[in-house]
């Protein structure tokens, strides 16, 4: 039976990447993908069922996650029908970490697809283009990168005011300079390849050589740059929130809910584990995700 590649074959010649039998779907693709990258297959089952289950909370029969009984507070797990118990204020634990789950997934995935899209725009500007576009933008970075992003992010929030809007735009603005850097070398080494050169020569105009032939010879380490950073996306929201610079109360959200069950860990340690135990799963997800896709889309990786 032919096969037929799922990824690019490099620019020297190597084997494909990765080769699926051709008579597959894209449905059977991944099912051949996943069967045999079993890693990959168990984390992405675990993020997509926390993500299903956050998008779906307005549906299920849960309690207000907002709305407390006072009379009730610090009631342990099982208690009048409380899987995980209450906190200070009287509120479901259960149904907090899943409403709560809505901001911090969405905040870190938002702004890891922000740091993303920006980055590679940039970094194909400054790598293809060079000259004085490549100059300015360079130096623009240099800027960034004179401040450690995480005070550089915190002074942010200092300036725009503790939200999750202004949270994802701090998380963006301060990881983009790192990003461009490493991205504009990677256009660098591509740009010398002869099927640019040869795009060039049939009279391809500058947009269309960077992003119909130079950005897909790099897709693969973007790819994996992006799935290796979501855990730190997602553990920088989780820590705003924590030192109270992200999501505003009542609201839940995961940092937030650290934050309150601290004072509490004993009479209520659901409080401050539920929403601990979660941001660690999501974070072990994404590593795993990124190494095994670095693994897949790896040049030399050629076994069937």
């Amino acid at each position: 039976m032919g096969e037929v590649d799922i990824a690019r074959t490099a620019p020297s010649g190597r084997p494909p990447v990765l080769a699926v039998p051709a008579a597959r779907g894209r449905l059977g693709k991944m099912a051949y993908v996943l069967k045999r990258y079993p890693a990959l297959a168990i984390t992405s089952g675990v993020l997509m069922t926390l993500v299903l289950v956050a998008a779906l909370a307005p549906l299920l029969p849960i309690d207000d996650p907002i709305r407390g009984d006072i009379t009730k507070r610090f009631s342990p797990p099982g208690a009048e029908g409380y899987i995980l118990g209450t906190d200070g204020l009287g509120r479901d634990i259960f149904s907090r970490l899943i409403w709560g789950g809505r901001i911090s997934i969405l905040t870190g995935v938002a702004a890891n697809l922000g740091v993303t899209v920006l980055s590679v725009f940039f970094g194909l500007l400054a790598g293809y283009l060079g000259g004085r576009v490549d100059g300015i933008i360079m130096r623009i970075v240099d800027v960034g990168l004179a401040f450690p992003g995480l005070l550089l992010a915190l002074a942010i929030l200092a300036i725009l005011g503790p939200s999750i809007v202004n949270m994802a735009m701090a998380i963006v603005l301060a990881s983009i300079p790192l990003n461009v850097r490493f991205f504009r070398g990677e256009v660098l080494r591509v740009r010398s390849a002869r099927f640019v050169e040869a795009a060039q020569i049939l009279g391809y105009g500058n947009w269309r050589i960077m992003f119909r032939e130079i950005m897909p010879n790099v897709m693969p380490i973007i790819l994996t740059v992006t799935a290796l950073h979501a855990t730190s996306f997602f553990v920088f929201t989780a820590g705003f929130s924590l030192l109270g610079l992200g999501v505003r109360p009542p609201d839940p959200d995961w940092g937030s809910m650290i934050a309150e069950g601290l004072s509490a860990i004993y009479q209520a340690p659901a409080v401050l584990l539920g929403p601990t135990i979660l941001i660690s799963v999501v974070a072990l997800c994404f590593n795993v995700i990124g190494d095994e896709v670095q693994i897949i889309l790896s040049p030399t990786e050629n076994e069937l």
